[in-house]
């Protein structure tokens, strides 16, 4: 994997850059060694905490969310956010608003009213610093998955109280993954204990739209890079969703870095989940582990996927890599390229 800049400390705006504050580490999403020299003794416009990648837009201003253009997508688009930054992005009245929580986020009485968008929840993936897995053989995992997707639902549908425009959708990330490979992995037996698993859920599918979503072929969780069984290839997401009646979150970058690991079209994978799609999550990919990259930059081409997609009722938001960061910058940005070239089909 290709290593850039991060910070080994906090630098503060107006602070120059110099080489003892500036280490390298992967995957690739910060200014790259051989780049680095140009920004030595620059001063920095934006705030860089410890450890966080530093890239050539920290030496920029930064756009304020209200100077956002205003958006005539075609489908329901729309922003993800903490519950945190909520504030800021609200003045964007977008269709479509998804939360991605954090395990301490349940514990947050977040109470706000919005008429204007669709809630959209995503659920916690590390849960006392143990990867959520209904798939798992572990017992006190599942015990502790099965109990953290529970307190998901019932924030959600606490929350959904003041956001009446329609019903809430949540999104799972439903596990299958090993920080070790596994000879002779079978995928049926996993998806067959994350279906046992799933049946101790308590939700009416009237009061709550609950989206597993298609995972990628090397995650990134604690720091590492795992290798993902279930729920990566397309017909496990059918077999679950058959099972339960329920559609999904189609995550395209997943879809893709799946394929090319395992010698497939994107395409396909495309035709063949298309009418189980709910909600997409829209960033571009590069080979196997390369997941979040910014749209246009990477290999998938997104107007033949559109078309495919064109006559399905979706809400969308983009997931590139720190895409919240510096008031959405690279989130606008991309929402800027599909808005150019692709709003009459999304």
């Amino acid at each position: 994997m290709p290593k850039s800049a991060v910070s080994v400390k906090d630098i503060n705006v107006g602070e120059t850059l110099e080489e003892s504050i500036v280490d390298f580490k992967s995957p690739g999403k910060g200014i790259f060694p051989h780049k680095i020299k140009n920004f030595y003794g620059k001063k920095l416009k934006r705030f860089v905490e410890q450890g966080k990648y530093i890239s050539e837009n920290d030496f920029k201003k930064m756009m304020e969310i209200n100077e956002w253009i205003n958006f005539d997508f075609s489908k329901k688009w729309g922003v993800k956010c903490r519950f945190h930054d909520y504030e800021q992005y609200k003045i964007l009245k977008s269709p479509v608003m998804e939360f991605h929580l954090s395990e301490t986020d349940l514990d947050i009485d977040f109470n706000h009213y919005n008429a204007d968008s669709e809630l959209i929840m995503h659920a916690p993936e590390v849960i006392q610093k143990r990867i959520f897995d209904l798939c798992s053989t572990d017992k006190s995992l599942v015990d502790l998955s099965v109990k953290t997707l529970q307190r998901t639902i019932d924030k959600t549908l606490q929350i959904s109280k003041k956001w009446p425009k329609a019903k809430p959708k949540l999104v799972v990330h439903l596990g299958g993954m090993s920080l070790d490979k596994i000879e002779n992995n079978s995928n049926s037996e996993m998806i067959d204990r994350a279906i046992e698993n799933f049946k101790r859920i308590n939700y009416s599918p009237s009061d709550i739209e609950i989206l597993p979503e298609n995972l990628p072929s090397r995650p990134w969780y604690l720091g590492g890079e795992w290798f993902q069984y279930g729920f990566a290839p397309v017909e496990d997401m059918i077999k679950f969703c058959d099972y339960f009646d329920l559609k999904i979150t189609y995550d395209i970058c997943h879809a893709a870095l799946h394929c090319n690991e395992s010698n497939k079209e994107l395409l396909d994978y495309t035709r063949k989940i298309k009418n189980y799609v709910s909600h997409l999550h829209i960033s571009d990919a590069r080979g196997i582990n390369a997941e979040g990259v910014q749209v246009g930059e990477g290999e998938i081409d997104f107007q033949k996927l559109f078309e495919i997609l064109r006559d399905v009722d979706y809400t969308w938001v983009t997931e590139i890599w720190s895409g919240h960061l510096h008031n959405g910058e690279k989130t606008y940005e991309g929402m800027c390229c599909l808005h150019n070239k692709y709003r009459g089909l999304i």
